[in-house]
């Protein structure tokens, strides 16, 4: 009996070949003409069967070939569902109501000695969530600021590792012996090349996206979702992400659908776009051509007035230096991270830091939480205290609260979200004793202010990437500390959820705390933040 490396080993070498071929025999769609792919007909969808409450109800939408959808939907409207219904992954019913056509030519095609396996959506139908799911690394095993330290090689993977881990069980000759060049190759498309032989673990948050959708393309599924591809990108690596995906799609072996935020802009590429609602059901579904009657016609972000210099107030004799830094160069394998960067932030200030990806944004930050190691070697005091004269990393994250695009994958054990919440009372991913009751009802108050009550007794995992990133705001407010850094704190909210935090931020926060705001979006800045460090390699370049 053929092994499950063997069914592997069809699904790469003979679904390829026979996609073009196969699907000519499948009956046409009446309405649009075209070769139906995943039908779903007035489907209720279930995470855990009948008994429990469904997903989605009467959920109709058809995909045909050759359709390159996206999935639009405000923040908790079932977008990253929406991909784990076209994976298989919810119980339809009743049953036969989501069907996928193309399997059914690819199986009679099989040779004889793969005839009694079965193909299934969740091989042909692969999701790039941004979480890691590999089973290759395990977040639970390694501290936030590990990512900045010397890590032993026996638990750690290298980026060239985690991309061969995706063409494992693949016995094929001609395919393994060109792993090599395969994983390269990909690497490269993704502008990974030269980074092959770094730890996973110490990837950016742009590399680690950049990273997973390679290891799926290495994979060659038949469609390929993207849940929010552009979060946490600058300009130029979104539009370099959505001409990547848009090749692929171009190729034919490959069918993409993403799944994007309403302020999100609609890459080229796209032919069609499904807009759910925020009770999970559909909206609108059709052509791309028909959508600008659709879409929000403006944004209901307010604009950020610029930053001025002319406006600060001279707070030299008004309040103590809560960071500064002096000349502060920063190295990883013999690569300059950081370059002779000096700043001074003071009680109360509201600064934004910007820069493009890989410019030195999260490296920065690393020295100003206490996570990073080289802080002992460099001119850097925190709240006073010369970094190395005594102080514990416990002495700073005391009076910090942060968020960041990564925060979340630390997060593996079976939590709710009012119990993650209540970590940030502790400063560690993990609820190591029950909170007070005071800090429940403090717990209570902030559910209520940023109107997440219905979200505080559902597990945390189980939440989608929104609202996971929206929960995790909250735990950075949650102690008052003095010291705020968001690092990316949006991804994934919509515009109604970026409003709202922009003005608790900007009506809420006490006048001696601080904020550092890190972002590539100058309409999600708050207001209240007049000051701008903007890196370049790793060298400041604009300071006001």
């Amino acid at each position: 009996m053929p092994s499950p490396s063997l069914r592997m080993r069809w699904l790469y070498v003979s679904c390829r070949h026979q996609h073009s071929k196969a699907n000519t025999s499948l009956p046409q769609n009446k309405i649009s003409g075209r070769v139906p792919s995943i039908t779903i007909n007035q489907a209720n969808l279930f995470r855990y069967g009948p008994s429990s409450a469904p997903v989605f109800k009467n959920l109709s939408w058809n995909i045909n070939e050759k359709e390159r959808w996206a999935i639009i939907g405000p923040l908790g409207s079932g977008k990253t569902s929406m991909c784990e219904v076209l994976m298989g992954k919810l119980r339809a019913h009743p049953t036969g109501t989501v069907v996928y056509p193309f399997i059914e030519p690819l199986s009679e095609a099989q040779p004889k000695e793969f005839s009694h396996l079965s193909l299934w959506p969740q091989d042909l139908v692969r999701h790039v969530s941004f979480k890691e799911e590999s089973g290759l690394f395990d977040f639970s095993k390694h501290y936030y600021q590990q990512r900045f330290e010397y890590i032993d090689e026996w638990e750690d993977i290298t980026l060239r590792a985690y991309l061969e881990s995706s063409l494992k069980g693949q016995e094929e000759e001609s395919i393994t012996k060109n792993v090599g060049r395969q994983v390269l190759e990909a690497a490269e498309r993704v502008g990974l090349g030269h980074h092959l032989d770094l730890s996973f673990m110490k990837l950016s948050n742009g590399q680690m996206r950049r990273a997973r959708i390679a290891k799926f393309l290495l994979a060659k599924p038949h469609y390929l979702l993207v849940d929010e591809p552009f979060m946490g990108l600058d300009v130029k690596s979104r539009r370099e992400i959505s001409d990547l995906l848009g090749q692929v799609a171009d190729q034919g072996l490959t069918e993409v659908i993403l799944t994007l935020r309403p302020q999100d802009e609609l890459p080229e590429w796209v032919t069609h776009v499904l807009l759910l609602n925020r009770d999970r059901t559909i909206r609108w579904q059709g052509l791309r051509e028909q959508w600008a009657q659709q879409a929000p016609t403006e944004s209901i972000l307010s604009q950020h007035q610029g930053f001025d210099n002319k406006k600060h107030v001279d707070v030299e004799s008004l309040s103590e230096p809560v960071i500064e830094l002096q000349n502060v160069n920063v190295s990883f394998g013999g690569t300059p991270i950081l370059r002779d960067v000096s700043w001074t932030v003071r009680a109360g200030e509201r600064w934004a830091l910007m820069g493009h990806n890989g410019s030195g944004k999260s490296t920065l930050l690393s020295l100003l939480l206490g996570d990073n190691p080289q802080a002992y070697s460099n001119d850097i005091s925190l709240f006073g205290k010369k970094r190395g004269t005594g102080e514990t990393i416990w002495d700073i994250k005391c009076q910090t609260g942060f968020s960041s695009p990564e925060l979340h994958m630390y997060f593996t054990k079976p939590l709710t979200c009012r119990e993650v919440i209540a970590t940030g009372f502790f400063d560690i991913p993990a609820l190591i004793r029950s909170p007070t009751p005071a800090q429940d009802k403090v717990i209570n108050a902030y559910l209520s202010e940023f109107c997440i009550e219905h979200l505080g007794d559902r597990p945390f995992r189980q939440l989608s990437t929104g609202e996971q990133r929206f929960v995790l705001f909250v735990r950075a407010l949650i102690k008052e500390p003095r010291l705020l850094v968001l690092d990316e704190p949006f991804q994934g909210l919509d515009e109604e959820a970026v409003e709202r935090a922009k003005r608790w931020l900007d009506t809420k926060l006490r006048r001696d705390q601080t904020l550092i705001f890190v972002t590539h979006c100058l309409e999600e800045i708050p207001a209240s933040v007049d000051r701008l460090l903007t890196l370049e390699g790793g060298r400041v370049v604009k300071h006001l």
